[in-house]
């Protein structure tokens, strides 16, 4: 990803009232509420140049203009950043929740209220975390959809042999040519098995070569040259595996059960909503069944804990009380 200093923004935003001198206040009544922080996904392998994401919830409206007490709008909630790999320092990640709206001061009227929240809280904070890989066989992304009453069904999954793709057309009439076509890692999508005039069905094809990454999709030719793409299906080489930590919610000592294979060291991480790592610990796995991690100095709150063995990763989430 190159940054070029910009942004990526999944901001909640303001409702707003367009007759007011401040168009995100009310007037009389209660304000609204602010918008949540949305999601960022970055399956990025390497970043150039500074970057700041963003996922933080919008304030809530003022209200006032009366002798009452409305009620202010609330904070939104702030989002999740997910991310695979590692943040360098050159990227900045916020999910701010944002601040409660408050009674108006109001010269002409006065209320008692005036500048309190009346019961408006603010947002709580979003959780920042690492991890990040594209669900295997799934949409991967929402451009270029084929039109639902021509594909009726278009999925994938990974089976013993390699790569499982399954779909289904309808009213085909107009179609000619349907290929289907992969991409790896790097380079263009090329066609791997091409359907002249196809017909009404269920369509199966097998990707025995266990290339991954691999991204997959459809193809589609009308008689008069117009192309159409479907949405992608996207295959990783390496999937993250759950690590067993227990107790949860844990107040001070949190055990991890160990990935057992051969002898050998590597180390425990714990980060918390940030992403910022808070805690390592180097281990020994020499056919021990688990190991242990004191937490008792850490505040209470959500964390993510992680082991590197053997080129897989493994990923436990707690709740430190």
């Amino acid at each position: 990803l190159i940054a070029n200093g910009f942004s990526i923004s999944a901001n909640g935003a303001q409702g707003i009232n367009p007759i007011q001198p401040v168009i995100t206040e009310a007037s009389g009544d209660g304000g609204g509420g602010g918008g949540g922080g949305g999601v960022v996904l970055l399956n990025v392998g390497s970043y150039t140049g500074s970057l700041n994401v963003e996922s933080n919830g919008a304030n809530g409206s003022n209200a006032g203009f009366q002798n009452q007490c409305p009620g202010p709008g609330g904070g939104g909630g702030g989002g999740v950043i997910w991310y695979s790999g590692t943040l360098p320092g050159s990227v900045t990640v916020t999910v701010t929740g944002g601040a409660n709206g408050i009674i108006k001061n109001a010269p002409a009227h006065n209320p008692p209220c005036e500048g309190l929240p009346n019961g408006a809280t603010s947002g709580t904070n979003g959780i920042v975390q690492t991890g990040f890989l594209a669900p295997e066989g799934t949409v991967y992304n929402c451009g270029g959809l084929l039109p639902a009453s021509t594909v009726k069904e278009w999925n994938g999954k990974r089976v013993s042999d390699g790569v499982e793709l399954n779909w289904k057309l309808e009213q085909t009439d107009a179609l000619e040519i349907v290929s289907l076509e992969k991409r790896n890692v790097r380079g263009w999508f090329k066609k791997m098995k091409e359907y002249q005039s196809p017909v009404d069905g269920a369509f199966q094809y097998l990707d025995a070569s266990n290339e991954f990454p691999a991204t997959y999709r459809l193809m589609m030719q009308d008689k008069t040259g117009r192309k159409q793409y479907s949405s992608q299906l996207f295959f990783e080489r390496q999937k993250s595996k759950r690590l067993n930590v227990y107790p949860n919610p844990v107040a001070d000592e949190l055990r991890i059960e160990l990935p057992v294979s051969t002898d050998g060291k590597t180390s425990v991480s714990v980060f918390d909503y940030t992403g910022k790592q808070v805690m390592r610990k180097e281990i020994m796995i020499n056919r021990n069944q688990y190991t242990t991690i004191q937490l008792g100095q850490l505040t209470a709150g959500t964390y993510t804990v992680q082991l590197f063995w053997k080129d897989e990763l493994y990923i436990g989430k707690i709740v430190k009380q």
